[in-house]
């Protein structure tokens, strides 16, 4: 239940790039130290690690459409730095936006 709402803030801000770790506490009436405390035990990771993860999957699915470039992509799951997002996007897969975007391409149609 926790796990979902959490979830369902973080989507509902997405667009937001202002949107973090005070934002959501406030939202979940939680305390920073109760709120880190709640989110690394059940995900492994901090909170802003966690925004963080949510965008970047977020973004990915987005890319896989084909419809937008990488900065609008960027700035639409709420970076506010193309490049960062990258750099964020390739340590989470391995490989940069426009790899992903191009091994989509070069996927067969199913």
């Amino acid at each position: 239940m926790f796990v979902r709402r959490l979830n369902d803030l973080i989507f509902e801000n997405l667009d937001n790039e202002d949107f973090g770790v005070v934002q959501l506490c406030h939202a979940l009436k939680y305390s920073r130290s109760q709120l880190y405390s709640k989110v690394k035990a059940l995900t492994g990771l901090s909170v802003s690690a966690y925004i963080k993860l949510k965008r970047v999957q977020q973004a990915k699915k987005i890319l896989t459409s084909g419809d937008h470039t990488i900065s609008e992509v960027a700035y639409g799951v709420g970076f506010k730095d193309p490049n960062y997002f990258t750099r964020i996007f390739k340590k989470e897969y391995g490989i940069t936006p426009s790899e992903y975007v191009e091994t989509q391409n070069d996927a067969p149609d199913a």
